[in-house]
């Protein structure tokens, strides 16, 4: 990492995010989840992902992707269908913490068998064991304090899972500055949800509340979010036999943005 960008590096906030409280009424976290998802879907967020995602599919020689906090489910969905244009086709299965019921439906209506969802809630510290395959988790984990991410990946170890973690959020000034331009965003961008929802639309236009939400639940996720070495810091703590090869850095290097962390078992690496 560069000298230039580290001095614009902010300290880590574990700010209160209005997304993970249970007393957020679902049709505002529904919008939220929705409006990350045609985000992540414009910005491009699956090429960056794919090449990494990949990477730990074939190392491990697994074929099935079980999609940790999922949201509305888009990133993993784009990802899924980038990678079988290259020719890798995979299964895939939408778990959250507050499933975005709507969405999953509507994901496993359109994209037949290769795509599952579990409608109950999952907690990505303690996965079902019924449900194999490699984990991943799009821009998500900032969601989690230290000690909880410790526990998603010391469960994945546990279970003998391969992980991968891919945070589109960058805890940096230019990061902090570019959430002002979220509530055009989600304006502009609303329209393009789906399945439509007359509730989505009135909660941005008529009264803004998911502008709001969204506006300073993307404060708080730069702030929030952990850089490549803070996760490589983790995972070697939650790793305590060293029993997987764990690599981390920028999602994007030029300039660096973002962040990634993999982690596979060494026993299924040549």
């Amino acid at each position: 990492m560069d000298r230039k960008h580290r001095r614009l590096r902010l300290p880590r906030l574990h700010l209160l995010e209005l997304e993970d409280q249970p007393w957020l009424p679902e049709v505002l976290r529904d919008g939220a989840t929705d409006f990350l998802e045609i985000t992540q879907r414009v910005i491009g967020a699956p090429a960056l992902a794919a090449p990494r995602v990949r990477a730990a599919l074939v190392a491990s020689g697994l074929r099935q992707i079980v999609d940790l906090a999922s949201g509305g489910g888009g990133p993993a969905l784009r990802l899924r269908d980038h990678l079988a244009r290259e020719g890798l086709d995979v299964e895939l299965v939408l778990t959250d913490r507050y499933p975005n019921r709507s969405a999953f439906l509507h994901a496993v209506a359109g994209n037949g068998a290769r795509v599952g969802a579990r409608l109950e809630p999952i907690d990505a510290r303690c996965v079902p064991t019924d449900l194999p395959g490699l984990r991943t988790m799009f821009n998500a984990l900032h969601h989690f304090e230290p000690a909880e991410v410790g526990a998603i990946l010391g469960d994945a170890v546990t279970a003998g899972r391969p992980i991968v973690v891919l945070e589109l959020s960058d805890r940096s000034l230019v990061g902090l500055l570019s959430m002002a331009f979220v509530p055009l965003w989600v304006v502009l961008l609303m329209p393009l949800a789906r399945p439509f929802r007359w509730s989505r639309l009135l909660l941005t236009y008529l009264i803004p509340a998911i502008p709001a939400v969204c506006l300073w639940d993307g404060v708080v996720s730069q702030l929030r979010t952990y850089l490549p070495e803070e996760l490589l810091e983790v995972a070697a703590a939650a790793d305590g036999r060293s029993a997987y090869a764990w690599e981390a850095g920028p999602l994007r290097k030029n300039p660096p943005h973002g962040s990634y962390l993999i982690g596979l078992p060494r026993a299924g690496l040549a």
